[in-house]
């Protein structure tokens, strides 16, 4: 035997209750699903005595204020774009100059690190040049000593009886 058999069915006369009113609802399309669920099920309680579940001043008025949230509110279902005003619009400002700003950074980034290499560069050959210079230098300073040295060491050798 089964004891979840027929437990989650309702009770005859019982109601749901779900207390909605006080609330400050803006009825516009994003609460549409929630006020067709309760014209749907009207058998959930959604007032008490002295308080009603009705809709706040929406943006374009409709519903007016004060419309039953489960009434039907007859609107347009178009509700039309409202152009960018206040804090939206100064939203796009900054969201332009942040990006104007991250691709100046990138560049400054970038022109540093191209002037490194460069540098770098520059810097290695001035030292290979150097090494090159030096190499040199001691090759025939060596042989101009060796040149001196020998000269002076055959001298010594000349005079001998």
């Amino acid at each position: 035997m089964n004891e979840f058999e027929n437990s989650f069915l309702p009770v005859p006369n019982d109601r749901r209750v779900m207390y909605v009113c006080g609330n400050p609802w803006f009825c516009n399309s994003a609460l549409e699903w929630f006020r067709a669920y309760l014209r749907e099920n009207v058998d959930i309680d959604i007032d008490k005595p002295g308080c009603i579940a009705v809709c706040m001043g929406p943006i374009n008025s409709c519903p007016p204020p004060g419309t039953p949230l489960r009434n039907n509110d007859f609107c347009p279902i178009n509700e039309q774009v409202l152009p960018l005003t206040g804090n939206a619009l100064s939203l796009v400002g900054w969201i332009i100059l942040a990006i104007i700003m991250t691709i100046l950074l990138i560049s400054i980034c970038l022109l540093a690190l191209v002037r490194y290499g460069i540098s770098y560069r520059r810097k290695k050959q001035k030292d290979q040049e150097m090494e090159d210079e030096q190499r040199i230098i001691s090759t025939s300073g060596t042989f101009f000593e060796c040149k001196i040295f020998c000269a002076e060491y055959l001298k010594v050798n000349r005079n001998l009886p």
